[in-house]
């Protein structure tokens, strides 16, 4: 990527892409309660989507280099090291704190990107005598000496989107539209 409008163009795609991925995993989620295949496409949705989030966070890092003229070789640049190289103390603030908040993304990430797996489970259970429901749950994982607990897979769909997505607006200041989140 050369210029900013590039880096600019790539995270509105990246974002989209999140949120889609985002929306798909709902819907499988939604659509029959019944059907295993659909918890099954639902948690690989889940999956693209952290991936795509992941991926998020290395543009960031090279709207960075290019907004503030780092001069940093493109293929050097990554969302790890970027920190190093900038001297806005505000920027530096932002960016720490979403190093911190991102190690379940991080963690996440690099833990399926070496084969392993992380299932999700179903625990089903009725709201009324009528209507069954599933709870979608993330099992725990250990990475970088850190146990991860089970999590709710609907929460840390939302929490892990809107982490990414907010901090793509705040460091950046784009504005990025979204599509229909209508799950009919």
């Amino acid at each position: 990527m050369n210029n900013l409008k590039d880096v600019e163009d790539a995270l509105r795609f990246k974002v989209r892409a999140a949120h889609y991925h985002k929306i798909m995993s709902e819907r499988a989620g939604m659509n029959n309660i019944t059907n295993y295949e659909e918890f099954n496409v639902s948690a690989m949705e889940f999956t693209a989507m952290m991936s795509t989030l992941h991926s998020i966070l290395d543009i960031i890092a090279q709207w960075i280099n290019q907004k503030y003229e780092l001069k940093i070789p493109n293929y050097d640049v990554s969302f790890k090291k970027i920190i190093n190289d900038v001297d806005d103390y505000a920027l530096k603030m932002k960016i720490v704190k979403l190093k911190e908040d991102s190690v379940y993304l991080d963690d996440f990430c690099n833990y399926i990107k070496h084969r392993n797996i992380v299932r999700v489970n179903h625990q089903w259970y009725f709201v009324s005598p009528f209507q069954p429901a599933v709870l979608q749950t993330i099992e725990s994982f250990k990475k970088s000496k850190i146990k991860h607990p089970e999590e709710n897979l609907y929460l840390q769909r939302d929490k892990q989107f809107e982490l990414i997505y907010s901090a793509v607006i705040e460091i950046t200041g784009l504005h990025i539209t979204l599509a229909s989140t209508r799950l009919s």
